[in-house]
């Protein structure tokens, strides 16, 4: 006689009611009923492993005497994980800032080992789809590791100059599976990837600072077939911007950065969100009619314009006017005012205020300013 098949727990209590009680436990709770439900952790532990984020520099900062040792038990868990921020910060010991605190070089420590243990274990997770890495150490260990993630989408890297050391041939990762790639600068698609391998499926590319354009245009035009989204918020290369065929990047839709690269993309392409850079020298700004010949060449896309965010100008009729003539079919526009210097990227601040903000060149930050494109600041 066979024996009767017993009840699933989750046939008696709907899925919804686990994840409603996982809503409403701190992990501490949850890992402690994990502990005596198994049917409670096999349903949970996807949805509290799947996004971590180790932010290690955010431990290091305002230390106290009454708080280093909490800071400290902080562990990060990375089963399960598909998303994974992580940030190591600067590579100053912190026991030289806080001499004053009794053994704070066990943070240094911390850091150390932390950053070992990812570097060495990046490869037992084949299931990350999204790598948010800033200030970790590239070389040939860590690049060995990225290349054998075969699942990865989306990977943003924040690494300085200084971090990136190589003990012999390094290893170029190429990847099929990327299809969103954000880099504080150029030099590091030129490090990383191999120029030989393309990365087909790539649809957006967001770079930071470039200093080679040539270099980086030659190094992307036949590589990226099917690119949608193209931005790159600064271009410190006084050459000028090199001449591209026609056929490169024939699905660009939405594309950032400063007028001379709008004026030479834009014109027969399919771009209908452009976000415009201001120009910056090192003694001036460049005067305002540098992005109206990028404006116009804006108007020859091959689609309607529906989206456009302008650099530092002068609010006026007539420069509304011009726009509206322009563009008859934009839906969203955005005017950014003057700013007293560049905008830099990837601020990890944790505790900062999420809207929008505003600098001028007499005030770094001022209050908060409602939703919008006006002033903002990229906080990553």
């Amino acid at each position: 006689m066979d024996q009767p098949v017993p009840e699933r727990s989750l046939d008696l209590v709907p899925l919804e009611i686990w994840v409603l009680c996982w809503m409403l436990c701190s992990r501490r709770q949850i890992r402690r009923l994990s502990l005596v439900c198994k049917l409670f952790r096999s349903i949970s532990l996807p949805f509290l492993f799947k996004d971590q984020s180790f932010h290690v520099a955010a431990v290091c900062h305002d230390l106290f005497r009454d708080n280093w040792v909490d800071r400290l038990h902080q562990p990060p868990f990375t089963s399960l994980i598909s998303s994974w921020q992580v940030i190591f910060g600067n590579e100053v010991p912190v026991g030289s800032q806080h001499k004053d605190i009794e053994n704070i070089h066990l943070l240094d420590e911390m850091r150390i080992r932390v950053l070992d243990t990812f570097r060495k274990t990046l490869h037992r997770y084949p299931k990350l789809s999204s790598l948010d890495i800033q200030k970790n150490i590239v070389d040939a260990v860590f690049l060995t590791a990225l290349a054998s993630l075969s699942e990865l989408k989306h990977l943003k890297l924040y690494i300085p100059d200084k971090l990136v050391s190589y003990s012999g041939k390094h290893v170029a990762m190429t990847s099929e599976s990327l299809q969103s790639l954000d880099l504080n600068r150029d030099t590091l698609l030129f490090d990383v990837f191999s120029r030989d391998i393309g990365l087909p499926n790539l649809v957006s590319l967001s770079i930071g600072i470039v200093r080679h354009t040539e270099q980086l245009f030659s190094h992307i035009v036949d590589r990226f077939p099917h690119l949608e989204s193209l931005a790159i918020d600064s271009i410190q290369d006084t050459s000028p911007f090199p001449n591209l065929p026609r056929y490169c990047f024939p699905k660009l839709r939405s594309l950032t950065g400063p007028p001379s690269m709008i004026e030479a993309l834009a014109p027969n392409r399919p771009i209908c969100r452009a976000v415009m850079r201001q120009t910056w020298r090192m003694d001036h700004l460049v005067p305002i009619d540098d992005s109206q010949q990028a404006r116009i060449a804006l108007s020859r896309s091959s689609v309607p314009v529906t989206s456009l965010v302008l650099p530092g100008l002068i609010l006026s009729l007539g420069l509304l006017s011009s726009v509206a003539d322009l563009f008859p079919d934009l839906r969203e526009l955005a005017l950014t005012p003057a700013r007293g210097g560049p905008v830099w990227r990837y601020h990890c601040i944790p505790s900062l205020d999420r809207r929008t903000w505003f600098t001028s060149a007499y005030r770094r930050l001022s209050r908060p300013t409602p939703g919008g494109e006006v002033g903002r600041r990229h906080v990553d």
